[in-house]
């Protein structure tokens, strides 16, 4: 799915069924996460 970054609200909006929500201070973690998931080149 889509990966949208609302920089306003510091979210993660992941397109399909999923919809993960966390603090912007977490936003590496996520994008790392996801880059191990999806694979690098995804995001």
């Amino acid at each position: 799915g889509n990966i949208v970054i609302d920089e306003n609200g510091g979210s993660i909006l992941v397109s399909r069924t999923d919809k993960v929500v966390v603090p912007s201070s977490r936003l590496q973690i996520i994008q790392i996460w996801l880059s191990s998931v999806y694979g690098p080149g995804k995001i």
